[in-house]
């Protein structure tokens, strides 16, 4: 019995260093401002840019989305569903000089400011690229990172949280179900495929341009790996049921709602 809790405790403590070492922190307290923001713009381009809603969103996804309580679903899950070697592979890999490297440019393209340097320079990366081998690689990098899958679920998240308040907002009383909504928006995700696929790709080149091909085959190595894989996955997932918590909660107001109506 003993050993099965320093066992536990062995992983639990890998589980947090992992955490503190990924950027996996960074990312998480960005998650507020992105479900804000594209909140924000999905109810411009509605054309229902109705500010009080809008604050009021922003209101329930401050109350919804408590970082710290966020990392510590991503670390437990990391600790309940790697073994101890992986973990400590990963570890091994993040506390590599390359992988310290990465994990700074991964931080650094995290930024609102960032974003905007992307857009300015994407044409320019594009045209660098085209045809090269750091092109070609793009495949198997977004195939073992799942990249495009993830970036899929986090706007279907935002999407869900926006469509979510703007139906609890309505005083129409053919008010759709918070299910009816999700489904209708998960049809949509063959159609954003191509889209986000795209964005990924950018961001892929801006992100990583300082990094040689050789370094960034040591990457796409690392996270194709059994362990690096499998940590990809679990945080990939981890990550999707903490950005849909705020949707889940105004889906449950409005169940209520119609349930009390």
């Amino acid at each position: 019995m003993q050993s099965f809790f320093l066992h536990a405790e062995s992983k639990d403590y890998l589980a947090k260093r992992v955490v503190n070492h990924s950027g996996l922190t960074e990312m998480i307290h960005q998650f507020p401002a992105l479900l804000k923001e594209g909140v924000q713009q999905g109810a411009a381009q509605s054309g229902g840019a109705n500010q009080k809603m809008v604050m009021q969103i922003s209101q329930i996804i401050d109350q919804a989305f408590g970082i710290n309580e966020s990392i510590e679903i991503i670390r437990s899950d990391l600790s309940s569903q790697l073994t101890e070697n992986e973990l400590t592979a990963v570890l091994e890999w993040l506390e590599s000089p390359l992988g310290k490297k990465i994990t700074r440019m991964e931080v650094a393209a995290m930024s609102s400011d960032a974003f905007r340097e992307m857009e300015s320079q994407l044409p320019g990366l594009q045209k660098k690229y085209r045809g090269s081998e750091r092109e070609k690689l793009f495949q198997s990098f977004d195939k073992s990172t799942n990249a495009t899958e993830a970036s899929i679920e986090t706007a279907i998240a935002v999407q869900l949280t926006l469509a979510s308040a703007m139906a609890a907002s309505s005083s129409s009383p053919q008010m759709p179900s918070y299910e009816y909504l999700k489904k209708s928006i998960e049809d949509n995700r063959f159609m954003m495929r191509g889209v986000i696929g795209q964005q990924v790709f950018a961001n892929y080149l801006y992100t990583y341009q300082n990094l040689t091909d050789e370094e960034l085959k040591a990457y796409v190595d690392f996270t194709a790996s059994p362990a690096g894989n499998h940590y990809s996955r679990v945080v990939n997932e981890s990550i999707k049921s903490v950005l849909l918590k705020p949707s889940e909660i105004i889906g449950s107001k409005i169940m209520g709602s119609a349930v009390s109506g």
